[in-house]
């Protein structure tokens, strides 16, 4: 998956952060993930380091890893 389409889904999904799926036109779903405390730690850290939120972080990490097996 192109960088151009990463970037485009984070900007699309920053102009829709603030229904929180509410909304049922919003293509987003809420999901839960259970990760060990180390790992998460380390997420938010990075995320943090970059400015950017642990939402945004998952979403990227997770489009690239499934462009990855395409």
């Amino acid at each position: 998956m192109s960088k151009g389409l990463v970037s485009e889904l984070l900007r699309q999904k920053k102009r829709e952060a603030g229904n929180k799926g509410q909304n049922p036109e919003v293509p987003y779903k809420r999901t839960t993930i259970c990760l060990p405390e180390d790992l998460h730690r380390r997420l938010k850290v990075l995320a943090a380091e970059q400015g950017r939120g642990l939402n945004e972080l998952m979403l990227e990490l997770i489009i690239k890893g499934l462009g990855e097996n395409q």
